[in-house]
């Protein structure tokens, strides 16, 4: 089965960033996020208790819901927390939320104050995201009696990672430093579009848009689980290293984590599931893939001298 021509995989915020000249009230000077998914937004619980030695604010805004919790002895500094994706489809997808930093604990006890933001919508929005984190800094000075923080941090999980480098990006002189955690990227989601493209050709089986579950389910029964591979299930684990970053230490590993190998899949952007201008498209007729039969003899040999101890720790399968 030849690839497919089209892959539409998801697109993100920061490929339609702009510079703005005219700054808006509600959007900083330097971003346009892509406009949210049009839905009627339903708003969580947003309380909750502040730990010892702390005070917690919380309630809704313009960016979504807020919670800031405030150390008695507090250092003058504040965390911004930036949440990984949400999506806005399904039963919740309408479903707005705010959760607590996950280094609270740790925050809390070294004197900082943190705040985060559920966003005014859910979907992968990186921009609308740094916009509504952003605006905490105005919600914290007022709880905090007009004191506003004298350095301000910037982190986030995931799409918040993502989140993180983009206002580090776009407004280097509006933070102290940043932390990026597993952010996402545009790459990331050319991978997963990668390895759903190569797990059709490997296995034979297409997606389609009303079976994508079924299909990945006939998939995963020609595939195998790792460590417990088929042919074909190894011949895509090494796919799916080699477009990572290629053999290294714990890739294999990685793929048994979680459920990362299958996981990896992607087959909703290859059916056309997704067709929003939150996506974008790829040609991949230039993309050739060599069949082992067609390599030489030599080659073979090497791959298979590849099973030494040594070179699994590096990340073969």
């Amino acid at each position: 089965m030849r690839l497919r021509a089209s892959i539409v995989a998801l697109v993100i915020a920061a490929s339609a960033v702009a510079l703005s000249s005219r700054p808006s009230a509600s959007v900083r000077p330097g971003i346009t996020p892509v406009p949210c998914p049009q839905q009627d937004w339903q708003y969580g619980d947003a309380s909750f208790e502040a730990l010892a030695g702390a005070k917690a604010f919380f309630g809704r805004y313009d960016g979504g819901l807020y919670r800031i919790e405030i150390p008695e002895r507090w250092n003058g500094e504040l965390v911004l927390y930036a949440h990984g994706f949400v999506t806005n489809g399904g039963a919740n997808g309408s479903n707005l939320r705010v959760g607590n930093h996950p280094i609270r604990e740790h925050l809390v006890d070294q004197g900082f104050a943190w705040a985060a933001s559920s966003y005014r919508c859910n979907g992968y929005v990186p921009g609308q995201g740094l916009v509504d984190t952003m605006a905490l800094v105005d919600l914290f000075t007022k709880a905090n009696g007009g004191h506003a923080p004298q350095r301000t941090y910037l982190t986030g999980t995931s799409m918040g990672g993502h989140v993180t480098i983009l206002g580090l990006h776009q407004f280097p002189t509006a933070f102290a430093g940043g932390l990026a955690m597993c952010p996402a990227g545009p790459e990331l989601f050319d991978f997963y579009a990668g390895v759903g493209a190569a797990a059709e050709v490997i296995t034979g089986v297409q997606f389609k848009a009303n079976e994508l579950q079924g299909d990945l389910a006939k998939m995963s029964d020609l595939l195998g689980k790792p460590p417990d591979y088929t042919n074909k299930g190894r011949e895509l684990a090494n796919v799916e290293i080699g477009i990572s970053g290629g053999p290294r230490p714990f890739a294999a590993e990685g793929l048994v984590s979680g459920g990362r190998f299958s996981g990896n899949i992607s087959g909703g952007a290859i059916a056309g599931v997704d067709t929003t201008e939150s996506r974008r498209r790829h040609d991949t007729n230039h993309v050739r893939r060599r069949s082992e039969s067609t390599r030489a003899p030599q080659d073979r040999r090497h791959d298979l001298s590849q099973q030494s101890s040594a070179v699994r720790r590096s990340g073969a399968v």
